[in-house]
């Protein structure tokens, strides 16, 4: 009988835990994301500006 309760009570916090670590990677792309698209936007701002020194 104890041991069923502890399933029951198990599971539900396995699944919040699996949520938690979901978002939270989902949360980490999100920033490497951002990061790439900052570094992309540096190198682009960069190129344009040796660009119109060179001219």
């Amino acid at each position: 009988m104890l041991k069923d309760e502890l399933v029951f009570l198990l599971i539900p916090c396995i699944i919040t835990l699996l949520n938690i670590l979901y978002l939270v990677s989902c949360c980490i792309n999100l920033s490497n994301i951002c990061i790439n698209m900052i570094y992309v936007l540096q190198v682009i701002i960069v190129r344009v500006e040796t660009n119109y020194i060179n001219i």
